[in-house]
């Protein structure tokens, strides 16, 4: 078989068509160590442990509430906590609202009446006098 019988023209035949300069008019491309510090040195960039390059979680995944986060694959809201030097899954929700709502009580429990909460500790005056009655 031939060159002129293959269906698709090769690539200078194709560019000529077009107008498109031939490939050896393309200029080279950069060197992959430039690329890399450029890339490092992008905001955003973070190295992975495999050396690799990946760019930091959207804004889409964050909330405008302390402790939780939006589920990109699920679309729910989740809450969580940092107690003890872990994360503690507190569940999915529905709404941003409830999975706020869900940290700051979590928080209170954990933290008492200083805890930093999406809220005013005034909305939670109830669990406030519970842990009063616990302690």
């Amino acid at each position: 078989a031939s060159a002129s019988a293959s269906p698709m023209p090769n690539a200078t035949a194709k560019s000529e068509m077009f107008g498109e300069a031939a490939p050896d008019d393309v200029p080279p491309p950069t060197s992959s160590a430039a690329t890399d510090a450029k890339d490092a040195s992008s905001p955003g960039a973070e190295n992975t442990p495999g050396g690799g390059k990946r760019k930091a979680a959207s804004r889409t995944n964050t909330s405008r509430f302390r402790g939780v986060t939006h589920h990109c694959r699920t679309g729910r809201w989740e809450a969580h906590i940092w107690e003890q030097g872990r994360q503690v899954y507190l569940g999915g929700f529905d709404s941003e609202e409830q999975a706020a709502l869900a940290y700051d009580i979590a928080a209170i429990k954990c933290r008492g009446q200083h805890a930093a909460t999406n809220y005013a500790m005034s909305n939670y005056a109830q669990e406030l006098e519970h842990i009063k009655e616990i302690t």
